[in-house]
């Protein structure tokens, strides 16, 4: 039951977050069409694998497979920001206060809480991962609201966007050292963690959502950045992209 619980929640946000971000992102409707058709094939994809079991231990060795399209889609954002000046002004089209509120789905780490409970993720991960994420998803709605006013100083957002990072960070490190069969593994005793993130549907967190929220936070500081050096607010973002 947990298993169908989540894949209709994780569906859910896989769904949704690309068309909030890039409706919101004020660019032409071919433009978006054509983000969220990366979108989709990347997640079809990935879920194609992990449903043929490819994402398993014994499928790729010593190295967790999940860790592949991982690095694959953060190498590919840092790489668009760096070499494509129009993905990054389709970030600062995005208002600040939507990439804040975007994190409140974060809140579904309470699955990992859950499946501790039941015997599927080992400690410490499962604790870290799913109480980190619940804190960082509770504390983007009211900062959301607040951003959308101007009415929270930068360096509040600033230490929750570490927050969020941090999150992350911890979260992965702990999961790489608790999966059998890698030369990572730190924490043995307990349930394998990669038995179950590698694994539908819960294979989309690592692979998807957990980089795409990375992102999503070094967005959010490249334009707290940005702001500092421009506080003409201009960094918020308001007008189409042409094209």
């Amino acid at each position: 039951m947990i298993d169908i619980i989540g894949a209709i929640a994780l569906g859910a946000l896989l769904a949704t977050v690309p068309v909030v971000l890039t409706e919101l992102a004020s660019i032409t409707r071919r433009t978006r069409l054509m983000l969220l058709a990366g979108a989709a094939m990347s997640s079809i994809a990935i879920v194609g694998v992990a449903a043929a079991g490819g994402f398993l231990q014994k499928a790729t060795g010593p190295v967790p497979g999940v860790v592949i399209p991982f690095a694959l889609i953060l190498v590919a954002g840092v790489v668009a920001w760096l070499q494509s000046p129009r993905f990054r002004e389709i970030v600062f089209r995005i208002p600040l206060s939507a990439l804040i509120a975007i994190n409140a789905a974060r809140v579904l780490g309470v699955f990992f809480v859950i499946l501790y409970s039941v015997g599927r993720l080992p400690a410490p991960f499962a604790q870290s991962a799913g109480f980190g994420d619940i804190l960082v998803g509770i504390l983007a709605v009211p900062l959301a609201i607040a951003a959308s006013s101007a009415a929270v100083p930068e360096s509040v957002i600033a230490a929750w966007n570490a927050l969020g990072i941090a999150d992350l960070v911890v979260a992965v490190s702990l999961a790489l050292m608790s999966a059998a069969g890698t030369p990572f593994r730190v924490f043995t005793a307990g349930p394998d963690s990669g038995a179950t993130l590698g694994a539908l549907p819960w294979a989309v967190i690592p692979t998807l959502l957990v980089p795409l929220y990375l992102l999503i936070h070094f967005g959010i500081a490249v334009r707290l950045r940005a702001a500092r050096t421009a506080p003409s607010r201009t960094a918020l973002g308001a007008t189409a992209i042409p094209g």
